[in-house]
């Protein structure tokens, strides 16, 4: 045999026993109030040490390196009530997620080969009535916390148009499963918008909610479980809004209001006045709250004909009521949808695409709010 054939063999069996014994990185596993992972949105840390993540789009964000992550959740609803929750990795997303039971579900994440550190968001698609979605940690071969940002923020109050109800009929189409399985928060306009115009944002929404009535009695509406931490009035727990410093406060509330109901239970004509006033006083708590924000009331793509028009006038003159009230701050701005016909998603809401539209209307609209 050739000597050197023989070393260039000999070496190939060192390198190939190198590397079959070579040890896997280890994964570390981060609590869930470890100082690495960032949170937007209404949340809570409860005293097991998970952070209940509350509100639609509520949110947890890091970095990690290497080239896969777990992620660990809980989900904490009535009977077999369950929360879903959208993983995006490196600004990708991999999926829209149940997670169900009381056990803590682990999700595997792959992230591919990557000198740099990988970027991870885990978004809840459901809302505060679904029950809570509790973060518990997360596991990787090294996770640090996200670049500080001072990104311009923007605060989205609404329904269940804000939340993303009835938009992703993807894997189950309306009519099946349970009535939030179409739920997609971080798909909705709000969330798209602070994307295109790459600023951070809020929701604060509810599904059925109005000013001053439900979609189908009466109460209790937005002004009255606001500041509760989980848009109810049964529980003490204020929430906890440091986080919070809207640059642009968005209000999208009134098709509630105008709904006929259910049938079932009695239900008044809608009242403009009474609209017109609490949401002055709505927006006056707002304004004591965050001095120096922009803002702008938005109609609703749900509602057509007579009711389009009398949400508009209402809108119109609660904007002008503002301005009367706060003649040295930015006048109060009125948007009106025009570019949804038809919403294709369920129950009448907007579809995914639809939120695209909306998006896509509003940008021009907050884009000048910004640069003013």
């Amino acid at each position: 045999m050739n000597p050197g054939f023989a070393r260039i063999c000999l070496l190939a069996v060192v390198l190939m026993s190198t590397t079959q014994c070579k040890k896997q990185p280890e994964y570390i596993t981060y609590s869930a109030d470890s100082p690495v992972f960032k949170y937007t949105g209404r949340v809570h840390m409860n005293d097991q040490r998970e952070l209940e993540l509350v509100s639609s789009a509520a949110a947890v964000q890091f970095r990690f390196s290497g080239d896969s992550v777990t992620v660990h959740l809980r989900n904490q609803a009535g009977g077999d009530d369950y929360n879903y929750v959208t993983i995006i990795v490196d600004s990708l997303v991999t999926g829209r997620f149940p997670v169900k039971g009381d056990d803590i579900r682990t999700l595997g994440i792959k992230a591919g080969h990557s000198p740099r550190m990988h970027h991870l968001s885990c978004v809840k698609a459901t809302e505060a009535i679904n029950g809570l979605l509790l973060f518990a940690g997360a596991s990787a071969t090294r996770i640090e916390a996200e670049e500080p940002s001072d990104r311009d923020q923007i605060l989205f109050i609404g329904n269940s148009i804000t939340c993303g109800m009835g938009g992703d009929t993807s894997e189950v189409p309306c009519g099946a499963g349970k009535w939030y399985d179409q739920h997609d928060a971080y798909y909705a306009y709000g969330p798209r918008l602070a994307r295109m115009l790459g600023v951070d944002y809020v929701l604060n929404s509810v599904s059925g909610i109005g000013i001053y009535r439900r979609w189908n009695d009466d109460g209790p509406d937005m002004p009255l479980v606001y500041d509760h931490l989980y848009f109810d009035t049964t529980s003490s727990v204020e929430w906890d809004d440091h986080r919070v410093n809207p640059d642009i406060i968005s209000i999208a509330l009134g098709t509630n209001d105008l709904s006929p109901g259910d049938g079932i239970h009695a239900r008044d004509p809608f009242n403009p006045e009474v609209f017109i006033r609490d949401y002055v006083d709505f927006a006056h708590r707002l304004y004591r709250r965050y001095p120096q924000a922009r803002f702008i009331l938005l109609s609703s793509p749900m509602e057509s004909g007579a009711n389009a028009t009398e949400l508009e006038r209402c809108l119109a003159a609660v904007q002008s009521q503002l301005n009367n009230s706060y003649p040295d701050r930015h006048p109060v701005e009125t948007f009106f949808f025009h570019s949804i016909d038809r919403p294709g998603g369920c129950s009448g809401h907007p579809s995914d695409h639809d939120h695209e539209l909306m998006a896509q209307e509003l940008e021009p609209a907050f884009r000048k709010l910004l640069g003013d």
